[in-house]
């Protein structure tokens, strides 16, 4: 009995980041890997500067406990890497993912799931998009105004990331030789899923959005809203797509163009690219009817059926209805909300009064990151490691509450 309440007494005078421990359902790939986690933050320069951060596999020769924090303004949000710790070359060079996060968030709210997918052998780069961040929200009629200018800007942001990790693993970078620049994966949540998207080839089509606007809305209860109704912290069902119709300037302003393009316009995307994974994607409508088919990357699209941001009728079943991938998969968590994929809520963003970002009134956040680990790593060690057993893993997977339609069983 004295050493169980010596056990308890530890257990209780550990930091609580230590005690939460694995859930015992958590499927294979919701494990971390064998990979201490190292990151880095960057600055890419430019008249656009992105803050950036490196997530890498990294080496633990003394075996120190990862805890890192990750700033956010006046706040930080916990996480478990090595800050700046020597990369590990062993099974270098590792695929690249670039994220990029919702609209009006940031890179550092996902961190504990970025920080997974390096444990399993990956790079993974991901850039706050200015004007669009949590930060930018403080001043929230700005940042609605801003968003627009987004639609060009945040794809536009993740190629550059592509072509910054030429730089880093190029001779001299800051992760020289650790990067595989011909291995790379687009991933984005929200308004990151459509960036993400764009990035990986898809077209924009005003003259369809128009003409879809102009019949009813079908698919979108709040047309002209750009992002919340006045309750604006409510989510309920408001992230309209109809209120971009008036802004096709603005966006292929940001694009370069010198007049708006008619009909489809051109593909803005790095040819590298070999996989999509899309979380709650935002406005499939801005694509038409044709402007996601000349993706045909492997893809894997995620939602909830009670995602009141972003419409799943309207988005990511349209998404995946319109990929023209042979290789995709929809999931769909039911009676999940928006925000299953952000890590659970950490300090800064309750004192922030955050707790919408970092909850779901239905799910287990846990046990939705488990699931969501577990996809997402299984497909992206399948698409770009030819990994077997992750592809039969990721083939095979079934969970209670969650959906998955694979065109492999169309």
């Amino acid at each position: 009995m004295r050493r169980f309440l010596l056990f308890l007494l530890t257990v209780f005078l550990l930091p609580l980041s230590l005690v939460k421990a694995q859930r015992p359902d958590a499927p294979p790939y919701a494990l971390r890997g064998s990979y201490p986690v190292g990151t880095r933050e960057l600055t890419l320069e430019g008249e656009r500067p992105l803050r950036v951060t490196a997530w890498y596999p990294a080496v633990n020769p003394g075996n120190v406990e990862s805890i890192v924090t990750y700033p956010l303004g006046i706040f930080s949000v916990p996480g478990r890497a090595l800050r700046d710790a020597e990369a590990d070359t062993s099974g270098a060079p590792y695929p690249l993912i670039v994220f990029s996060h919702g609209a009006l968030l940031s890179r550092v709210l996902y961190a504990q799931h970025l920080e997974h997918l390096a444990s399993r052998g990956f790079v993974v780069l991901a850039a706050d998009h200015p004007g669009n961040t949590i930060l930018d929200a403080i001043n929230f009629e700005r940042a609605l105004e801003a968003i627009p200018a987004g639609y060009a800007q945040r794809p536009l942001d993740m190629l550059r990331l592509i072509d910054f990790a030429d730089t880093l693993t190029g001779s001299g970078g800051a992760l020289e030789g650790l990067i595989d620049t011909e291995r790379i994966a687009l991933m984005g949540h929200s308004f990151g899923g459509y960036t993400a998207a764009t990035a990986a080839g898809g077209r924009l089509d005003f003259d369809w959005l128009r003409q879809w606007c102009l019949f009813g809305f079908p698919r979108d209860p709040h047309p002209d809203v750009a992002l919340f109704s006045e309750e604006a912290f409510s989510f309920d069902g408001s992230a309209g797509s109809c209120f971009l119709r008036h802004e096709a300037e603005t966006v292929a302003a940001e694009f370069g163009y010198e007049a708006v393009p008619e009909g489809l316009w051109p593909a803005v995307t790095d040819e590298r690219i070999d996989a999509l994974v899309t979380y709650a994607p935002w406005n499939a409508p801005v694509f038409g009817e044709h402007g996601l088919a000349d993706v045909d990357v492997p893809a894997l699209i995620v939602v909830g059926s009670a995602d009141s941001v972003t419409n799943p009728e309207r988005d990511a079943f349209t998404y995946y209805d319109r990929l023209s991938s042979a290789d995709k998969t929809l999931a769909e968590f039911e009676n999940a909300n928006h925000f299953i994929y952000l890590d659970e809520c950490s300090p800064a963003l309750l004192n922030a009064g955050q707790f919408f970002v970092c909850s779901d009134a239905v799910w287990d956040m846990q046990r939705a990151h488990d699931i969501l680990n577990h996809l997402t790593t299984a497909f992206l060690l399948d698409v770009l490691y030819s990994n077997g057993a992750a592809a039969e893993a990721f083939a095979a997977a079934e969970f209670p509450g969650v959906s998955i339609t694979r065109s492999s069983d169309e």
